[in-house]
């Protein structure tokens, strides 16, 4: 009757249901490798680890050493501005250089710069098991392809998730044991390597985010590839502050600034620029049917989008 299974869903927590074929799934947890060791990387492993095994992992020097002690046996505090849950203590499972935990895991997060990617694919390849998720933030342009050049064959049993941007505004407030969320993306692009297997990958990483960021599907990696500001930013700005149409050569009387310095002229390198990554994309699209590249948008549109 409705008032048994009443009683028995509130003695035992849930409900169990006969399925043909068998019993109901009890999976509830889920090992997630968080990769680096600066603002973002932090703030990931010490959300994640509220509620899943979650092992920080950094390549870089003796940073893992480092934090792990300077974090000892006390919890990570996480602060998250404007939330109703203000602050989160959590600790990681480990925090480690041994690139063999990899085995263990059932998403990888790369949290690091993208120079330092393919070290991380590399190192992890021979441990992965079939059907991990990996996820970058941010893929930055070609992240897929050096995925697949890293892992060679055992590639093809993965699942690449490029996102465009990191989740959050984010910073330390005492490396290694306090972070702060500043703040959170209404939501976020990301495209998944299968295209099959984008339900289990976006659903994944979605529970592990939380309600926001919303991550948005994206039709494909060449996509986000494209869609990368960075490209076209750091070396119109280098070249519209350095090329020899502006600069004569001579030491400057005060150091430059980047982003403040843009003139008259860097603008015009910067539209030009994007405006040859949207004919690119245009033409690919002509000459692969059925390929969608709409959200490789120009320069102006993705700062609008933010």
């Amino acid at each position: 009757s409705s008032s048994h299974f009443f009683v028995f869903f509130c003695a035992f927590g849930r409900a169990v249901f006969p399925f043909a074929g068998g019993a109901m799934s009890d999976v509830t947890d889920c090992c997630v490798l968080v990769c680096g060791g600066g603002n973002a990387a932090q703030v990931a492993a010490g959300l994640f680890a509220t509620r899943y095994k979650t092992i920080a992992v950094s390549f870089f020097a003796d940073e893992a050493e480092r934090w792990k002690n300077a974090l000892g046996d006390d919890t990570f505090e996480l602060t998250v501005e404007g939330a109703a849950v203000s602050k989160i203590l959590s600790k990681p499972a480990d925090i480690t250089n041994d690139p063999k935990v990899a085995e263990m895991a059932d998403v990888i997060i790369l949290a690091v710069p993208s120079f330092a990617h393919g070290e991380y694919f590399e190192k992890f390849a021979p441990y992965m098991k079939k059907g991990t998720v990996v996820g970058v933030m941010p893929a930055r342009s070609g992240g897929d392809i050096l995925f697949a050049s890293k892992l060679g064959d055992k590639a093809q049993d993965m699942v690449f998730v490029g996102f465009e941007t990191l989740p959050w505004a984010c910073r330390f407030s005492e490396w290694g044991r306090k972070a702060t969320i500043l703040g959170t993306k209404n939501n976020i692009l990301a495209a998944v390597t299968p295209p099959s297997a984008k339900s289990k990958a976006l659903g994944t990483l979605q529970g592990l985010l939380g309600v926001f960021p919303l991550i948005n599907e994206s039709p494909n990696n060449l996509g986000i590839s494209l869609r990368n500001p960075g490209m076209v930013v750091h070396p119109g700005v280098m070249y519209g502050r350095w090329g020899p149409e502006s600069w004569d050569g001579k030491p400057k009387a005060e150091k430059p600034l980047f982003y403040q310095g843009v003139d008259d002229y860097t603008e015009k390198v910067l539209v030009g620029m994007t405006d040859e990554v949207q004919a690119i994309c245009r033409r690919m699209e002509k000459l692969v049917p059925g390929l969608s590249l709409k959200d490789a948008c120009t320069l102006k549109q993705w700062y609008l989008d933010c």
